[in-house]
């Protein structure tokens, strides 16, 4: 794969994608909102007891939400997900935008391809997730030099 005179630098694994999902929990008959949210809704987990409450964007505030990551792939909702982080061999471990399940796909364009068509299709990315990273490295034979490249 050539990006005006970068190249991905080869290797047997050659692209990293990173999906961080939170752990999920019942929404529970005290947080319930009659014909809102039901209380067998699933929310992400959060630390700490604090009541739900939104900012003047309509975004989620209150709790810590860093520490109640899905660390395990049971803790996966979706089986499709599950399915698909072990078929590529997705662990859980520390990567950018702290820990997260990583799959090293291929080399080959195609067959890279052809692994993030079938993430895509088995709902590697789902409403358990919090962030998706994609990173490499490329090489510039001109300037001779290496960069990383993450996409967030």
């Amino acid at each position: 794969l050539v990006l005006n005179n970068w190249n991905i630098v080869v290797g047997q694994k050659a692209l990293r994608i990173t999906a961080k999902y939170f752990d999920m929990e019942p929404v529970g008959e005290a947080r319930a909102v009659e014909g809102v949210i039901a209380a067998d809704a699933q929310i992400r987990k959060r630390e700490g007891d604090l009541p739900l409450r939104f900012n003047d964007l309509g975004v989620e505030v209150g709790g810590d939400f860093s520490k109640v990551s899905a660390t395990g792939v049971a803790q996966i909702d979706d089986e499709k997900t599950r399915e698909v982080l072990r078929k590529y061999n997705c662990e859980h471990k520390q990567a950018y935008q702290g820990d997260g399940f990583s799959c090293l796909l291929d080399v080959d364009a195609s067959a890279t391809i052809a692994e993030l068509n079938d993430l895509v299709s088995s709902r590697f990315v789902n409403r358990q997730t919090a962030v998706v990273a994609i990173d490499f490295v490329v090489y510039n034979g001109w300037a001779e030099a290496f960069a990383y490249v993450a996409i967030v």
